[in-house]
C-alpha cells in the first residue's frame, strides 16, 4: 500500500495510527494469525510484513520510482490555502495523473485508488476525476456534505447503490456538528465552510455576488424590458470590454468579449463572446464582433497581449480603450465595481441565452472558481460605466453594511497577507 498526504508529517501520522492498530492486543487476538510485522522494517513511514505486505507513507511531489503499490490511498493531497494558487493545484494534478496513479501494478485485477479528502476548489483533483471519468463505472463516489444536499449527491455513481437520504439542509451529524455550530463556522469560514464541510466549492451565494442579485431582461425589435420597465433601445449607448487570455491551454482562461447596451444607470449586456483563440482567430472574432454590435468602442487590458490586440484592431479601425490594472488593486477590488451595480439591481442579463447559467456561476464562484474571465470583462464594463456615469452608491441597512464592512477588511487583509506587504 502507498499512502500519499499534502505533507509527509499527515501521512506519517496517519501511517503511524495504522501500525498502533495492527499491534493493539485486540487487534491481535482476532486478527494476529494473518500476518505480523517484521521487526526489522517496522518504521511508523515505512512497514512490512511476514506476508510480503508493505505500507509506505510519503508526501505530495516525494519521488515514488520503483514504488508499486496494489492499493494508493491519497488523503488530502492539496490543502484549502494552497488550492488558491493556480501553480499550485496543477502541480498536484500533474503529480496524479503523471505519477502517483502510475504506481498501481496493474494486472491482478484488485488493484486499488482511494481518494479521501475535502473539496478544495472548483478545480481541484476530485473534479479532475470527475471530468475524466465521470459515472463510467469506473470510479465510485461518496459525497458527505455536512448538510444534506441529495440532489446533487445522489446524482454521482456509487457501486453498491448507496444513496443519501436525508432531506435537503439535514445535518450528517448532529450530535458531534449541531446546527448551532455549523452556523458559526459558515459566518466566519464562508467559502472555506462550503468547501470543507459541505463539499460544494461553487457555492449559491458567492463571496462577492449573491444569486438574489441578478436581474434578467427580454427584447423585442425595439425595446429592452427590464422588469417590467420598457426602454428604447434607440435611447442606449454601446461600448464593449475585452478580457485576453494568455495562452490557448485546456485549463488557461478564456478570451471574452461582452458588448454592453447603457440607458441611464443601466448595463444590459447583449452579447458575449467567449473562446480559446489563438492570434490567428482572435483578432477577426473581435473585429466580427464589432461589426455586428456597432459598439462605441472597446476596452482592452493594455498587460500582456492586450497591446498587440489594440494595435492589430487600430489597424482596422476598429475604435479602442485602453485598460490598465496597475493602479487599480487586484482582482477582488477591481469586481467590487461590478459587486455594487450587481446588487442595485443595475445590471441585466439575457434571459434566453445558454450561456449566462455558466456566467453566473462563476460570479458566484468569485475569487475561488476556476475561471474568472468573465468576472474580469465584467469589472471592467462597470468601472468603465463608473467612469461615465458616476459611482453607484446603494442604499444599504446597517446590518448590510456591517456585513459589506467585514468583506472589504477581509479582502484588504488577503490582499496585504498574499501581497508580502508588511502589516
Amino acid at each position: 500500500m502507498l499512502t500519499v498526504s499534502h505533507g509527509e508529517r499527515l501521512a506519517m501520522r496517519d501511517a503511524a495510527a495504522t501500525r498502533d492498530l495492527i499491534n493493539h492486543p485486540l487487534y491481535q487476538q482476532y486478527f494476529g494469525g494473518l500476518y505480523t510485522l517484521t521487526a526489522d522494517q517496522n518504521a511508523k513511514g515505512f512497514y512490512t510484513t511476514n506476508k510480503m505486505g508493505s505500507r509506505l507513507a510519503l508526501g505530495v511531489q516525494s519521488n515514488v520510482s520503483g514504488q508499486n503499490a496494489d492499493m494508493i490511498l491519497a488523503d488530502d493531497i492539496l490543502d484549502y490555502d494552497k488550492a488558491k494558487s493556480e501553480v499550485e493545484r496543477q502541480n498536484v494534478k500533474d503529480f496524479w495523473t503523471g505519477t502517483l496513479t502510475q504506481r498501481l501494478a496493474i494486472g491482478n485485477n484488485k488493484d486499488r485508488i482511494l481518494l479521501i479528502g475535502h473539496r478544495v476548489h472548483e478545480d481541484d483533483v476530485f473534479n479532475l476525476v470527475y471530468d475524466t471519468f465521470g459515472n463510467s463505472g469506473e470510479w465510485t463516489y461518496l459525497v458527505l456534505p455536512a448538510e444534506g444536499n441529495p440532489t446533487v449527491t445522489n446524482s454521482y455513481h456509487n457501486a453498491i447503490g448507496w444513496k443519501d437520504k436525508r432531506e435537503e439542509g439535514e445535518l450528517l451529524n448532529e450530535e458531534r456538528f449541531p446546527r448551532e455550530v455549523l452556523d458559526n463556522k459558515k459566518k466566519e469560514m464562508r467559502h472555506k465552510y462550503q468547501c470543507l464541510f459541505n463539499q460544494d466549492p461553487a457555492p449559491s451565494g458567492g463571496d462577492l455576488f449573491k444569486p438574489q442579485w441578478f436581474r434578467h431582461y427580454t427584447e423585442d425589435a425595439t425595446h429592452y424590458n427590464l422588469g417590467g420597465k420598457l426602454v428604447e433601445k434607440s435611447k442606449a449607448w454601446r461600448f464593449a470590454t475585452v478580457d485576453t487570455a494568455v495562452t490557448v491551454a485546456a485549463h488557461s482562461d478564456y478570451t471574452v468579449c461582452q458588448v454592453w447596451s447603457v440607458i441611464g444607470q443601466d448595463m444590459v449586456l447583449v452579447h458575449q463572446l467567449r473562446k480559446r483563440l489563438d492570434g490567428n482567430r482572435l483578432i477577426p472574432a473581435l473585429n466580427e464582433v464589432y461589426q455586428s454590435y456597432q459598439p462605441q468602442f472597446l476596452v482592452i487590458e493594455s498587460e500582456f497581449v492586450g497591446k498587440f490586440v489594440q494595435d492589430q484592431l487600430k489597424a482596422l479601425n476598429v475604435p479602442v480603450k485602453s485598460f490598465r490594472t496597475s493602479g487599480q488593486g487586484g482582482k477582488e477590488t477591481r469586481a467590487v465595481a461590478a459587486e455594487i451595480r450587481v446588487e442595485a439591481g443595475r445590471v441585466w442579463f439575457p434571459s434566453n441565452q445558454p450561456w449566462v447559467s455558466e456566467l453566473e456561476r462563476e460570479l458566484l464562484s468569485f475569487p475561488h472558481g476556476k475561471h474568472d474571465d468573465q468576472v474580469d470583462a465584467l469589472a471592467m464594463a462597470a468601472i468603465q460605466a463608473d467612469k461615465y456615469l458616476g459611482k453607484l452608491e446603494p442604499e444599504l441597512t446597517p446590518e448590510e453594511l456591517r456585513e459589506k464592512s467585514q468583506r472589504e477588511a477581509d479582502r484588504m487583509f488577503k490582499e496585504m497577507l498574499f501581497s508580502g506587504l508588511p502589516f
